[in-house]
């Protein structure tokens, strides 16, 4: 059950990523059409595309961090033997935890401070510009769980196969 939740919530980060893509390259194209053709800039596409853009960023983030698509520097990590490698990782997992935890309630408090101010051209709630925080904060935490629980399940199914 909580497994068939984990992969119904992974589907959705990915489509979402993608449909916030595609909204982005539709809303900047018709922000140049309209430029160059009409010559009255319209607002509303640029700040549309930041806000979307900062969801981009945040909801990828869980999606990458799945992947391990992020950035890692492994050149000592690496020289280490495997069972000290498990358990650096391991580490860098629950730290990983912990940041998601100070993210969340930084991005809630954030969020909270600001959702009564509009955005100057579409008018809307600056906290929808915030609320991707908190919720990729989730989103990753429970990614860095997903890893923890699976670095000692790998070690599981190696020390069957040895035997």
């Amino acid at each position: 059950m909580a497994l068939k939740i984990l992969q119904t919530i992974r589907a959705a980060e990915e489509w979402f990523v993608r449909i916030i893509l595609t909204v982005m390259a539709l809303a900047t194209f018709l922000a140049a059409i309209n430029r160059f053709t009409i010559a009255v800039p319209l607002m509303w596409p640029e700040e549309m595309v930041r806000i979307l853009m900062a969801w981009l960023c945040f909801i990828g983030a869980p999606v990458g961090l799945r992947l391990g698509a992020h950035i890692g520097i492994n050149v000592f990590v690496d020289m280490l033997p495997v069972n000290a490698r498990r358990w650096v990782m391991r580490g860098v997992y629950v730290f990983g935890f912990i940041f998601c935890c100070i993210l969340f309630y930084g991005g809630l408090k954030n969020w909270m401070n600001n959702y009564t101010q509009k955005t100057p051209a579409m008018r809307i709630s600056i906290g929808w510009r915030y609320s991707c925080v908190p919720i990729s904060a989730i989103f990753m935490a429970v990614e860095f769980v997903c890893l923890f629980m699976d670095s000692f399940r790998d070690v599981e199914m190696s020390n069957e196969g040895e035997v």
